[in-house]
Formats: C-alpha cells, structure tokens, sequence
C-alpha cells in the first residue's frame, strides 16, 4: 500500500564508529548455544511499540510512570509530533539529572517478539543497537 509505512528496523548509533561485528543481544542466563535455527532472544511489545534505553534509562522511566499520572500522555504526545499513517517515534529525556533518554518507536506490524542486535565497532566497543521487526526477508 502506497501510504503504509511500517517500521522494519529501529536503530541507534552512538557515535561515528562503523559497526564492524553484529551479535545477537542477550540477558544473564541466555545462551546462544540453546537456539535452534531460526529462534532467536528477543523482547515483547504488546502494544505496538518499542524503544531503546538502558537499565539507568528503564528505572527513570518506570519510577516516572509510577509517580506522574500525566507522564504517560507525554509519552503518547511526544510520539504523535512524529507520526505518520502506520508509524511514529519519538525520544524523551527520563532523567534530567544525569540526560539519560528513551528512545520509542512503533514495532513493524505491531505486537510481537523482536530480535535486538548489538553492533560492534573494530575496536569491539558498543557502536550501535538494532531491532528487526521480521518484515524482511533475508532468504
């Protein structure tokens, strides 16, 4: 369809760094030997988003929902000054103290499981995150 523009991968780049190695990301206890072909780790959105952040950002970002009834609307406003028929994204500061943010964005053709990759520059540090929503097919 003409006007449908599904979000296929949501990425983050932090830096100028190329990403040079891609690897799967995983929690403590997930390992990758456990995978048969085509299963994979990754994480739920039930609502048709997702977002970047990390566990500083997860903490702020929950202990504002808890303690601000309207947070959760500022969340819905800040996506919508950036949608478009089937998609949208935003970033959002949760924590002014130390700047650390959160990254959403409407998750492929909504709810489902996605694999987040982790990319890695030649240096082997962290150059970027990557989450494919499936809608490629890499065949």
């Amino acid at each position: 369809k003409p006007y449908d523009e599904r979000v296929a991968l949501a990425r983050v780049d932090f830096g100028k760094a190329p990403v040079t190695a891609w690897t799967l990301a995983t929690l403590p206890g997930q390992n990758l030997k456990s995978l048969k072909r085509d299963e994979y780790f990754g994480y739920v959105s039930e609502s048709g988003t997702g977002c970047f952040t990390d566990a500083h950002g997860a903490q702020a970002l929950s202990l504002a929902l808890d303690t601000d009834d309207e947070f959760a609307g500022t969340l819905e406003k800040d996506l919508e000054r950036n949608y478009r028929v089937t998609r949208s994204w935003a970033m959002r500061e949760v924590d002014p103290e130390t700047g650390v943010n959160v990254v959403m964005f409407s998750s492929g053709d909504g709810a489902g499981s996605y694999p987040t990759f982790v990319g890695h520059d030649a240096k082997g540090r962290v150059a970027a995150v990557l989450t494919d929503f499936l809608l490629i097919s890499y065949a």
